[in-house]
């Protein structure tokens, strides 16, 4: 089977976990092949201040994160095992902030879809000939159904730690929301940055003759595509991502 292996900070399911934990770094391998079946393998990092923060929100509302990490591993296993188009082979939580996931889905471009609607074009596969093309295509109504997919969506933390869903707060505004929220667990003016930083990163190497790219950058035999964890989140205009190339 032909396949494209796509090397990310967040795609596929791991936007789920990544846009409710947002200050985290997401490393992951995604392996699609031909027909939009294939597995995925994830390590996901919580950055320092926000594993404090959380740990301190749960502290005041009676829980306490040393009894089981901030990653609730049983209720994501129950989730990934509901979902119609994913089968989770490994959900891990091996130290407290960090989180390791391995997932089998039957058809990337039904990943998220929804009762709702709005994200089930997240991810396309075109076919045209010997020639394929993966689109990711991110819009406003799709960031806030891949969350509602998460178990942590309604929860305080999310509340605390995510942007209104009107599409009222700029990207700026919601760094500096962040920062206010966080910069207790930071070093003196250090939050704003460090958010403002925080990007997500998609690597796409595809399996055959790289054609062209939409909204990345080619790097020797792969697309680099990138966009701020604030500027996502916070999602007025759709962003458009592809890469062309020829099977093999």
């Amino acid at each position: 089977m032909r396949t494209v292996i796509i090397r990310a900070a967040v795609v596929a399911i791991a936007l789920v976990v990544g846009f409710t934990f947002g200050g985290c770094a997401v490393h992951q391998d995604l392996v699609v092949g031909e027909g939009g079946a294939g597995t995925t393998e994830m390590t996901i990092d919580l950055d320092t201040m926000l594993y404090e923060y959380i740990s301190d929100l749960l502290l005041s509302i009676g829980g306490d994160p040393g009894d089981g990490d901030l990653f609730d591993t049983e209720e994501l296993q129950t989730a990934f095992e509901t979902h119609p188009e994913l089968t989770p082979l490994a959900v891990q939580s091996p130290e407290p902030r960090r989180l390791k996931l391995a997932l089998r889905f039957a058809d990337i471009e039904r990943v998220f879809e929804t009762p709702a609607g709005g994200a089930e074009d997240l991810f396309e596969i075109a076919h045209d000939d010997d020639e394929r093309t993966l689109r990711v295509v991110l819009t406003q109504d799709a960031v806030q159904q891949i969350l509602s997919l998460s178990p942590l969506y309604d929860t305080m933390i999310a509340d605390s730690l995510l942007p209104p869903d009107d599409g009222s707060m700029s990207a700026d505004e919601y760094r500096d929301y962040l920062a206010w929220a966080l910069e207790e667990y930071a070093p003196p003016g250090e939050a704003a940055e460090r958010i403002g930083d925080a990007r997500i990163e998609l690597s796409v190497r595809p399996e055959g003759e790289l054609l062209k790219q939409e909204g990345g950058e080619v790097v020797d035999d792969e697309v680099q595509f990138s966009i701020r964890l604030t500027e996502l989140l916070t999602l007025r205009e759709p962003r458009i991502y592809s890469v062309t190339y020829r099977a093999d």
